[in-house]
C-alpha cells in the first residue's frame, strides 16, 4: 500500500511539473538589453511633384531596448517597447556628426511553447518611430544640417525567454522591422529651412537580433 501511495505521489508529481508554464495569466514580465539591426533604405525627394532624388543604400543600428508583458492567457501577452540609439550610414562618411533613432511599439506575442523554464514566442509590434540626422557640410562652410524624420513602425519577431531561476532569466529575439519615415523638419545651423512643397521619404527595413536579461512576476 505504502509503494502505491509513493508511487501516485511521483506521478502526480511528474505530471504537475511537465504543465508547469513559465509564463501563466496574470504574469508581467520585462525584458531588457541590446537591440543590433543592419538595414536596407530608399530614399526618395519630390518638390511639387516632381522626382528630385531617389537612392538606395544601408545602415546599421546599435540601440538600448527595454520591454513590459502582460499575460491575460497563457499563451498570449500583450505590451509596449522602447528601443534608443545609434544610427550609422556610413563609417567612411567623414561629415557625420551623430544621429539618433527610436521606436515606441505596441507588442504582441503568442507563445506556441510554455514550459516551467523555457518559452518561445513569436507576434508582430506596431508604432512610431523617430530619426534624427546630422552633418557637419563642407559646401555650407562647416555649418550643421539636422534632419528630423518621424514615421510608422511596425515588426515581427521570434523569440524566447530562458529563465535560470524563478523570476530572472535571458533572452534572445530575432526580429524584422520596418520604418517610414518622412522628414518634418530641417535645419542649418539651427534655423529651419521652409520645406513647403517638399516631399521627402526615407524607407527602412532590417533584420535583427536583440537579446539580455528577462524578468518575471507570476
Amino acid at each position: 500500500m505504502k509503494h502505491k501511495i509513493l508511487f501516485i505521489i511521483l506521478i502526480v508529481t511528474s505530471a504537475s511539473g511537465a504543465f508547469a508554464q513559465s509564463h501563466q495569466e496574470g504574469t508581467l514580465s520585462f525584458q531588457t538589453g541590446a537591440d543590433f539591426g543592419v538595414h536596407g533604405t530608399l530614399y526618395t525627394s519630390s518638390f511639387a511633384g516632381i522626382q528630385l532624388e531617389k537612392d538606395t543604400s544601408a545602415a546599421v543600428t546599435k540601440m538600448f531596448a527595454l520591454s513590459a508583458q502582460y499575460s491575460p492567457l497563457t499563451w498570449l501577452s500583450g505590451g509596449l517597447s522602447f528601443v534608443y540609439g545609434s544610427y550609422l550610414e556610413d563609417t567612411a562618411d567623414l561629415n557625420a556628426n551623430g544621429n539618433n533613432v527610436g521606436a515606441i511599439s505596441l507588442d504582441i506575442r503568442l507563445y506556441p511553447v510554455n514550459t516551467e523554464k523555457f518559452n518561445l514566442y513569436i507576434g508582430p509590434e506596431f508604432g512610431y518611430s523617430f530619426l534624427q540626422i546630422s552633418r557637419v557640410n563642407p559646401g555650407l562652410g562647416g555649418l550643421e544640417e539636422v534632419y528630423n524624420y518621424s514615421g510608422s513602425h511596425f515588426g515581427a519577431n521570434l523569440g524566447f525567454n530562458w529563465y535560470f531561476a524563478s523570476f530572472i532569466g535571458a533572452f534572445m529575439q530575432l526580429e524584422y522591422t520596418r520604418n517610414g519615415f518622412t522628414l518634418n523638419e530641417y535645419t542649418i545651423n539651427g534655423e529651419p529651412f521652409n520645406l513647403t512643397n517638399f516631399d521627402i521619404s526615407l524607407d527602412t527595413f532590417s533584420a535583427g537580433v536583440r537579446f539580455g536579461l528577462s524578468f518575471k512576476i507570476n
